[in-house]
Order: structure tokens, then sequence, then C-alpha cells
């Protein structure tokens, strides 16, 4: 899913430098830009169209700014057919991910799939939850500051090493995705899927254990977890730092070698 909300994204950011383009080519000067080279000078024209043949006008030194408008015509064009062609590869890849069937749609009427190896369900629901739409935590967006190796932006650097560990090992999570514990709604900081067996799991990281009033929130939110079935070292990863020890990238990669390797 990732990657299909990066080329929404990409293509909003395109359509709107596209807009703007188009309104920079609304008001430049008619015609286009000619340049030869005259031993070491440059000389321009301005070609218009009369009547279906185009006509050159010689450009003097007095003519600076109309050179100037005209070469930025000249490039704004050009950026303008990247962007088409940018937006047409985008336009067919989201028109083939929005109309592709997905593996388990496939499976499901097969009658032999009762004899396909585990795995290759497993597989196929760990593509298939990566690629669903989730509901983020919209708190206090303006601290998603940080920008991990994924592409995602996280609140802190110490979330954005545990992302793009996963990430890196190939290990799916969603970032900061609702979850009810009970009549509790909780957003963990990471929701990780276990690509082996299926499993869900939760991460999360204190990272402020220096500090009485985070520290007693930290215990009554490990008592939630626990009343919900979510155990320390079973299901429920924690990580832990203070700003005199922070979160060390060694200590990541060991705790996910303990879990999924």
């Amino acid at each position: 899913m990732e990657i299909v909300q990066r080329m929404k994204m990409e293509r909003k950011a395109l359509l709107q430098k596209k807009a703007e383009l188009e309104r920079q080519l609304q008001a430049a000067p008619e015609g286009r830009i000619v340049c030869y080279r005259n031993g070491r000078y440059l000389k321009f024209y301005q070609c218009l169209r009369d009547d279906g043949r185009e006509e050159r006008h010689y450009l003097d030194k007095s003519k600076a700014d109309l050179i100037h408008e005209l070469v930025q015509k000249a490039y704004c064009q050009y950026e303008l057919c990247d962007i088409d062609h940018d937006l047409k590869a985008i336009n067919q890849y989201l028109k083939y991910w929005n109309e592709g069937s997905r593996l388990l749609d496939h499976l499901a009427a097969e009658p032999w799939l009762e004899q396909v190896e585990p795995y290759v369900t497993r597989k196929a629901k760990v593509e298939q939850w990566e690629q669903e739409a989730y509901p983020h935590s919209d708190r206090h967006p303006e601290n998603l500051k940080i920008r991990a190796a994924t592409g995602i932006r996280v609140r802190s650097k110490s979330e954005a090493i545990i992302a793009s560990e996963l990430h890196g090992r190939q290990i799916p999570f969603r970032y900061e995705c609702r979850q009810l514990l009970g009549s509790v709604e909780i957003y963990p900081d990471f929701t990780i899927l276990d690509p082996k067996s299926g499993d869900a799991l939760i991460w999360e990281h204190f990272g402020m254990m220096d500090e009485e009033s985070y520290a007693a929130n930290m215990v009554s939110k490990l008592r939630l977890y626990i009343r919900n079935g979510y155990i320390p070292g079973v299901n429920l990863i924690t990580s832990y730092e203070t700003k005199d020890h922070p979160l060390e990238i060694g200590h990541v990669r060991a705790l996910i070698g303990y879990y999924f390797d």
C-alpha cells in the first residue's frame, strides 16, 4: 500500500506543478525562441506564426527581457512534457493496481488450495495486509518531522531507526495504526505482521523514560496491553531510552533478530 500512497501523493504534486506551469505559459509572450551560435556570440530569434507560416524576428540586446521570457517559456514547455509523461506512467500503474485482483481472490477459487504449502497463503495474506489502507493517528501531525528510509514520517529519530530496520528486513508494519483494546482506542507506534507466522505483534518505543510522568503513563499502557492479551516478550515488543542512554541501532537489530529470525 505504501507505494500506492506515495504515487498518489506524487500525482497530486505533479498536477499542482502542471497547473502552475500552464498558468505561466498563458502569460508568456507569443512564439518560440530560436538560438544560433555565431562565433563566440549567440543570436536569438522570436518565431511567430502568421497564416500558417513561421516568421523569424531578430532579437538584439535591447530585447533581453523578451529573450529571457521566451527561454523560460521553452523550459516550461519541456518541463510540462516530462510531467505529462510521469502522470501517464503513474495513472497506468494505479489503474492496473485498482483493477488487479488479489492473490487470495485467485486462490480462494481453486480446489487444490488445501494442498498448497501454508507459506503460500501466509505470503498472500502478508501482501494483502501491506496493501490495505488503515486508520492513522491524527494527533499532532506537525510533530511528524523525521523521514524514515521507507519514506514515511515519524515523530523521533528512534522511531525512524525502527521503521528503517523493519523495512530493511522486509517485515511489514503499520505506523500508528488504530487498535481497539477493549473499549480503549490506542495508536501503537508499530503494528507488525510476522511474515513467517502471519501473527500480529505490537512494538512500543518509550523514549522519555527519565521523565516521571511519562514513565508512569508507560506502566499504565503496559497494563492495558497485558489485560488485552499483548504480553511483553511474546507479542509485544518494547524498547526504551533516556537522554543519557539513547536507543542504539544494534539493540533494534537484536530485537528484530530475536522476534523474527
